[in-house]
């Protein structure tokens, strides 16, 4: 008793992992059938509209690219964020290259000492979007319709601005003597590593999340099982979501919403790539709720107009 006392929290954990696995291997089948539909999703998607996105988005930011333009946006950033415009150098990028990469860029920089934990910390928890490459291109391809990009690019970037306001009173001062000039070969290879690092994360997570969707199915009915499905995996939860029987403005306004909770595979991919920073996921997960509720109202505002 006083074992189960002392290590409880382990066991908390502990004993579902003990029981998804021996699940798993008692159900080889069903598992080589996720294994291969997680393959699919990480070779036949992810990777193509990903990968050479991320090495893209990287490399301009070693470049320094990104620390231009938030120079010039200094006064705006500064004024409405206390965000100087060598930190917002970092909004500018994590929104272009998305969840869970700009979690990695933005512990990279704490590493390197160019922000302090608080900040890093500020960043993760309040940037935090699927990337607008992503928004621009899958989302119309999935409702046919390209006039809803702009409304659920201003959706997800009104829920972040909130978010980056409220937390106002934590200051981020990017340091400037810890930036160092990287030449062109340097910039292309750095970008290349750690994309390449982070989509591997990616499709080792997806495997892994994807693996529990024939579990969930056993424990739930059909009905009751769509939602944390649609919860777990972020791509495919996009795809079941817009295939949803609901008004074309709820299923919009419920996709926002995803775009800005990202899904529990995305906070474990996240989760993974900070280990310098070592972020509460408590927390983390209490402003992916707060992002997901903001962006549906955003969104169901924009879409009822």
């Amino acid at each position: 008793m006083t074992f189960l006392l002392r290590n409880k929290n382990r066991i908390f954990y502990q004993l579902p992992i003990t029981f998804l696995i021996l699940w798993l291997f008692l159900h080889p089948q069903q598992l080589y059938a996720t294994s291969l539909e997680a393959l699919k999703i990480w070779l036949l998607t992810l990777i193509p509209s990903m990968f050479l996105a991320m090495i893209l988005i990287r490399f301009l930011h070693a470049l320094g690219i990104f620390h231009l333009l938030g120079k010039w946006l200094h006064p705006f950033s500064w004024h409405i964020f206390h965000i100087d415009g060598n930190a917002f150098a970092y909004v500018l990028t994590s929104l272009f290259l998305g969840f869970p990469a700009s979690a990695m860029l933005i512990d990279e920089a704490y590493y390197k000492q160019q922000l302090s934990k608080d900040a890093a910390r500020r960043l993760i928890l309040c940037v935090s979007c699927a990337s607008f490459g992503f928004i621009s291109v899958t989302c119309p391809l999935l409702y046919q319709d390209e006039t809803i990009v702009m409304p659920l690019l201003f959706s997800q970037l009104g829920a972040i601005a909130v978010l980056l306001f409220v937390t106002r009173s934590t200051v981020i001062v990017s340091d400037p003597i810890h930036m160092t000039s990287t030449s062109f070969y340097e910039a292309c290879s750095q970008s290349i590593r750690s994309s390449g690092y982070a989509i591997f994360i990616i499709g080792t997570y997806v495997l892994i999340i994807t693996s529990l969707h024939p579990l969930i199915q056993f424990l739930l009915p059909q009905r009751l099982a769509l939602f944390p499905r649609i919860l777990m995996e972020f791509s495919s939860g996009t795809i079941l979501l817009a295939s949803l029987p609901f008004s074309f403005s709820l299923r919009l306004s419920l996709q926002s919403a995803l775009l800005g909770f990202a899904g529990f595979c995305v906070h474990m991919q996240i989760m993974a790539m900070i280990p310098h920073i070592k972020l509460s996921y408590f927390h983390y997960f209490l402003y992916r709720i707060l992002q997901a509720l903001l962006a549906f109202a955003f969104a169901f505002f924009f879409f009822s107009l």
